[in-house]
């Protein structure tokens, strides 16, 4: 069996979903992680119904998120020494690479 490597995504969600969407359909091995600091990943500009409907299909995919918080600390080259990053709310997350 192959080893789950976990990916971490600090974004704004609408620049980073095409690749957010390619990495958790190419590998089932891959964890990913959303990170994003506003309680919904889209914006007061689209209706609810499309904010719900984001966070549904992005959940339906098998992506974790974490809302309302925010990675201050990326590491460099974006390889935590330690596979983990701590949000500014203080959830550990793990982390084999983190994309911002």
């Amino acid at each position: 069996m192959k080893s789950r490597t976990s990916g971490l995504y600090v974004t704004f969600f609408s620049l980073l979903c095409p690749s957010v969407f390619l990495t958790s359909n190419l590998s089932q091995n891959k964890k990913v992680t959303i990170v994003h600091n506003s309680p919904q990943l889209l914006n007061g500009a689209y209706p609810a119904k499309y904010r719900a409907a984001a966070e549904r299909s992005v959940r339906e995919r098998g992506i974790d998120l974490v809302l309302n918080d925010q990675v201050s600390d990326i590491p460099p080259e974006g390889r935590p020494v330690d596979g983990k990053v701590t949000t500014k709310h203080g959830k550990v997350l793990k982390a084999d690479y983190v994309v911002r």
